[in-house]
């Protein structure tokens, strides 16, 4: 019956977890050119077209993205 228990009570925490959109404000770390997506849990950055993605950390792209020249 425990184990119920502490199954209940972790629901209920992450039924009342306030959810965040980074995007709309401002928390996140995107370039101030690349697009900010909410995810369901956190959020991604993407260079738009015209714009390399230049970021140091593959696993968070769209943090530096320079404009292409053509």
């Amino acid at each position: 019956m425990e184990l119920v228990s502490a199954l209940f009570h972790r629901m209920q925490l992450f039924a009342s977890a306030k959810v965040v959109d980074e995007c709309e404000t401002k928390q996140h770390d995107c370039d101030a050119k690349a697009m900010c997506r909410d995810e369901a849990v956190g959020f991604s950055c993407h260079c738009p077209f015209g714009f390399a993605d230049i970021s140091p950390n593959s696993t968070k792209p769209g943090r530096v993205c320079i404009q292409c020249e053509f």
